[in-house]
């Protein structure tokens, strides 16, 4: 059971923003504003949203590919009977945009 107990890893993705302090949506579930450190429980795609006052909102989709050290059978010695803790650290930053300039000189009157 200690064995078993000892390895296994720890997965961190820090979400950035441009400018920053943007509101973060994180598979559906608002999880903070940026810049962020959570952990992440799982590999492959993601929803993110990312909401700040002023600037366009992001909406995208987030892959996080799989190293090769936790796909199966790797993973049962990586994951599970390795004595050292295996740090996957993640990072993101998105660039936010303003929004369109609207021209009110153009506009019919």
């Amino acid at each position: 059971m200690l064995i078993l107990a000892a390895g296994c890893s720890q997965r961190t993705l820090t979400i950035n923003s441009d400018p920053e302090g943007a509101r973060i949506i994180f598979d559906h579930q608002e999880i903070g504003v940026t810049p962020l450190e959570i952990r992440f429980q799982h590999y492959g795609n993601h929803s993110l949203i990312l909401l700040k006052h002023g600037w366009e909102p992001y909406r995208g989709k987030l892959v996080l590919d799989t190293p090769g050290w936790a796909v199966f059978p790797l993973d049962l010695v990586t994951e599970a009977i390795n004595p050292v803790k295996i740090r996957d650290k993640r990072e993101v930053t998105i660039k936010l945009e303003k929004p369109p300039v609207r021209d009110i000189s153009s506009q019919d009157k």
